[in-house]
């Protein structure tokens, strides 16, 4: 006799809770939460909700799918027949490719300038060049070890470089010369020798 499927009297409250839910991408520990269930229910509930991507090395399922899935169970005539169908249908998940580089042990020490020049560091802008994806992710691992290990050699490469503005404002000029003259028609007056106290705006500029 096959086993009952616990969470079936609260099918209903699942499906609303998966409902009015935000989460998108659905993993076994969410399933695992919204049902109520163990890790080893959890996951074959992903399998009999189908349509299983993997992300990360983690398999998940798209919140439609499984909105799709419980509505699925509630309208079959046989919730434990129908939930074992879908597991006898179920398709493994393809794995993913993964790149396989390798990097040499003497380019573990590279430092900026032994990047190869398909490799570019130009204020605000990096750019790698390839024939493929495995060079491109090659020649990105390159420049991460470069940056770990060169990190102030790349920085002053990509930061662009700081220029002191030479310009014045014409405001501010003005309002030093007012107070400039100020003082100098405030010493001529009382018969004292004059000495300009007032920073201008070119030595604030210079300082």
């Amino acid at each position: 006799m096959p086993r009952k499927i616990k969470w079936r009297h609260d099918i209903h409250t699942i499906l609303s809770t998966v409902r009015n839910s935000k989460i998108e991408t659905w993993t076994r520990a969410n399933v695992e939460w919204a049902f109520c269930v163990s890790r080893g229910s959890a996951q074959t509930i992903v399998k009999a909700v189908g349509d299983v991507q993997d992300l990360g090395g983690k398999h998940v399922v798209s919140r439609s799918s499984l909105l799709a899935y419980l509505e699925a169970m509630i309208n079959a005539d046989d919730l434990h027949l129908a939930h074992k169908t879908r597991l006898d249908t179920y398709e493994p998940v393809p794995k993913v490719k993964g790149l396989q580089i390798k990097v040499p042990d003497d380019l573990r020490t590279i430092m900026v300038r032994d990047l190869p020049p398909e490799v570019t560091l130009e204020p605000g802008r990096i750019e790698i060049l390839g024939a493929n994806s495995e060079m491109l992710v090659e020649r990105l691992l390159l420049l991460a070890m470069a940056l770990q290990n060169d990190l102030e050699t790349a920085a002053q490469r990509m930061d662009p470089p700081r220029r002191h503005s030479e310009r014045i404002d014409d405001e501010l000029r003005a309002m030093f010369q007012d107070l400039a003259e100020r003082e100098q028609r405030a010493a001529v007056s009382n018969g004292a020798p004059y000495r300009s106290s007032v920073c201008t705006a070119e030595k604030i500029a210079a300082d």
